[in-house]
Parts: C-alpha cells; sequence; structure tokens
C-alpha cells in the first residue's frame, strides 16, 4: 500500500489444487536480510490431500510477488500449524508449531533462509517468539506453570547479540576522523594588522545627557540653598 492508499495485491494464497501454496495465513511477515520477506500459512502445502488439509507452510515472497514455498509442514502426527515467525540474529528464522511433534503440543522451530528445517524443542507452546537483545528467545506456554495456567520460557540457542553498544571514548593516541572544517588563515604582518583597542579607549568623548557641566572653580552653584 502506497503511502496515499492505492492498495495492491502481490499474492493470494490456494491458487494451486488442494491449496498446494498453502492456506490460512493468519500471522504478518518479516522481512529477510536479503530483502525478501518471509511468512507462515496455517494450512495447505504439499501434502494437502483437500483445501484446507496439510501442515502449513513456511514461504519467502518477493516484494514483486512471486511467492516460494520453503518448506511444508506434513501434518499429523508431525509438527504442523506453524504460527508467525521471528528473524533471528544470525539471518534464520524461528518460529512455533502449535500443534504436533514430540509431546503433540508443539515445538520450537528454525528454518534458514534456504528451507532448511530443524525442531529445537517441544513442549504444549502457542502464540509466538521475541528475541532480546542479547540474543535469546522468549515465547509462552499456557499449559505449563506451577498451577498448570501458563508461562513464560526462554531459550538460548547461543545467538549473538543484534544490538551492540557502542563505545562512548577512545583509546589514549588513537587516530580519529572530525566533520568539523577548519580554516587556516595568514596572520597580518605588523604593517598591517589592525590596532588592539581596548574597550574603554571607544568610549564616547561627549557627554551622556544625565550628566551635568561641573561649575567653574570659585562660581556659586545654581543650586537654591546655595548662598
Amino acid at each position: 500500500m502506497t503511502p496515499s492508499g492505492a492498495l495492491t495485491t502481490l499474492y493470494s494464497f490456494c491458487a494451486e489444487t488442494n491449496c498446494t501454496d498453502g492456506a490460512c495465513v493468519y500471522f504478518g511477515l518479516v522481512q529477510g536480510d536479503d530483502g525478501n520477506f518471509y511468512g507462515t500459512a496455517g494450512c495447505g502445502g504439499a501434502y494437502a490431500t483437500f483445501p484446507g488439509d496439510g501442515g502449513g507452510t513456511v514461504f519467502k515472497i518477493t516484494p514483486d510477488g512471486t511467492l516460494t514455498t520453503l518448506y511444508s509442514f506434513p501434518d499429523y502426527p508431525d509438527v504442523y500449524s506453524p504460527g508467525a515467525l521471528v528473524k533471528g540474529a544470525g539471518g534464520n528464522f524461528f518460529g512455533l508449531a502449535m500443534l504436533g511433534g514430540a509431546t503433540n503440543y508443539g515445538s520450537i522451530f528454525q528454518i534458514t533462509p534456504g528451507g532448511t528445517l530443524t525442531t529445537l524443542h517441544s513442549g504444549v507452546l502457542f502464540g509466538g517468539l521475541a528475541q532480546a537483545t542479547n540474543g535469546i528467545l522468549y515465547g509462552t506456554d499456557p499449559g505449563l506453570g506451577s498451577d498448570g495456567e501458563g508461562s513464560v520460557f526462554s531459550l538460548a540457542l547461543g545467538l549473538g547479540p543484534f544490538v551492540e553498544t557502542l563505545p562512548t571514548s577512545g583509546e589514549a593516541g588513537a587516530s580519529f576522523t572530525s566533520w568539523a572544517t577548519i580554516w587556516r588563515t595568514r596572520p597580518a604582518s605588523p604593517s598591517t594588522a589592525p590596532p588592539l583597542r581596548s574597550p574603554w579607549s571607544q568610549r564616547p568623548k561627549s557627554r551622556l545627557p544625565c550628566q551635568s557641566e561641573r561649575p567653574a572653580a570659585g562660581s556659586r552653584s545654581s543650586h537654591p540653598r546655595a548662598r
């Protein structure tokens, strides 16, 4: 959509027989390092045998609308029904598959921009993931916790931080680049240099309006009390 409100449809899902290109697209897109966009479809895919069937897909779409299916989830009993993706610090993507897996309650997966998927953890999972600035992934689990009503979990995978603190000062003696412009001028010779003047030497010679003339010595003052 343009800033003025002109909408362009880039791709309409379930354009292939049995929705093998994906369907049930409920989540947003995330942009990869290559400039393309990545997302998930909750059903459809290569294993679908009728519309609405299948375990979903992970796809890539270019800014001009060319869709590529990177991975098709097999459906039950395998992992299926993926949620939103989050891009990690290393350029790979992470997400939750809300059903299937070793516990039949979903899993956390990693997928590369080329489509290689790795299951990282199986558990009672729902929703999406978020990566903190220290590289650790965080998410929610509605079926765990001390009272069985849910919990917040973290998963450390050794990812590097994606926000790096810059130093506020440099080492002594280190060179640096300054963006300031320094102007150099030739010193004036003694014969052409303007004389230095003190601000006190530029006082006006005439008296200020509030200053009155001093009476001459020996003259009678005009003050009423003067005798």
